[in-house]
C-alpha cells in the first residue's frame, strides 16, 4: 500500500511539473538582424538564379558549336554559339563575384549590428537606408541599358528570314530586365523598411513606456561680465541647468 502511494505521488509530481521547465526562455527577435538577413537572402537568390541562367546559356552555346561541328548547323549557329557562350560565361562570373561581395558585406554589417549600441544602430540604419536608396536609383537608370538585348532580339525575330539569335536574345534580355527590376524593388522596399525601423527605434528610445524620466543633474547661477557699449563693463548673471532624459 505504501509503495502504491509513493508511485502515485511521483506520477502526480511528474504531471504537475511544467513541460517547458528544462527549455530555455525564448530569445527576443532582433528585427535589425532579421531585416539584414532577409535582404541578403533575396540578393543571394538573384545570384543563384543568374548562375543557373548562365549555365543554361553556356550549355546552349556549346550545343550550337556541336551542331556546327557535325555539319548540321550554319553560320548563324556559329554566331549564336559565340553569343550564348559569352553571355553564359559573363553571367556565371558576375553571379560568383556578386555573391562573394554580398556575403562579405552581409557578414561585416551583421557583425557591426551585433556589437553596436542603440545609438550606433540608429546611425547604421540611416547609412544602410541611404546606401540602398542610391543603389535603387542606379538600378533604375540602368534599366534602359538592360532592355538593349530585349530590343535587339525582338528586332531580329521580326526581321525577314530565320534568325536563331533573336529568340535567344529575347530570353536573355527579358531575364536580365526582370531580375534587375526585382533587385530594384527589393532595394527600394528594404530602404523604406530601414527608415521605418529607425523611426520605430527612435520612438521607443524617447518613450519606452515611461522607463526613461527627465532628471535634473546640476544647476548653478553663473556671474557674467560683458562690455556695456560705452567703454565700460556691465555685470549680470545667467542660470544654467543640466540633466538627462
Amino acid at each position: 500500500m505504501l509503495r502504491m502511494t509513493l508511485l502515485t505521488a511521483l506520477a502526480l509530481a511528474l504531471l504537475a511539473a511544467p513541460a517547458s521547465a528544462a527549455e530555455p526562455p525564448p530569445q527576443p527577435v532582433d528585427e535589425d538582424l532579421k531585416l539584414a538577413d532577409t535582404h541578403f537572402g533575396m540578393h543571394l537568390g538573384t545570384n543563384i538564379a543568374t548562375a543557373g541562367f548562365g549555365t543554361g546559356a553556356l550549355a546552349a552555346g556549346i550545343h550550337s558549336f556541336v551542331l556546327l561541328g557535325e555539319g548540321s548547323g550554319s553560320g548563324a549557329n556559329l554566331f549564336l554559339g559565340l553569343t550564348l557562350t559569352s553571355l553564359g560565361a559573363a553571367s556565371i562570373i558576375s553571379s560568383a563575384t556578386g555573391a562573394e561581395g554580398n556575403v562579405r558585406y552581409w557578414r561585416a554589417f551583421r557583425a557591426s549590428l551585433e556589437g553596436a549600441s542603440e545609438t550606433e544602430r540608429r546611425l547604421y540604419r540611416e547609412a544602410e537606408a541611404e546606401r540602398l536608396r542610391r543603389a535603387a536609383i542606379n538600378r533604375a537608370i540602368g534599366l534602359a541599358a538592360d532592355g538593349t538585348f530585349l530590343g535587339i532580339g525582338i528586332a531580329l525575330t521580326l526581321a525577314p528570314g530565320q534568325q536563331p539569335l533573336g529568340p535567344a536574345l529575347i530570353i536573355n534580355g527579358a531575364f536580365i530586365l526582370g531580375l534587375d527590376i526585382f533587385k530594384l524593388v527589393v532595394d527600394d522596399q528594404v530602404h523604406r523598411a530601414w527608415l521605418d525601423r529607425s523611426e520605430t527605434a527612435d520612438a521607443g528610445y524617447f518613450t519606452r513606456n515611461g522607463r526613461i524620466k527627465p532628471r535634473v543633474r546640476s544647476f548653478a547661477l553663473v556671474p557674467l561680465v560683458s562690455p556695456d557699449g560705452r567703454g565700460g563693463l556691465g555685470t549680470g548673471s545667467a542660470f544654467a541647468i543640466g540633466g538627462t532624459f
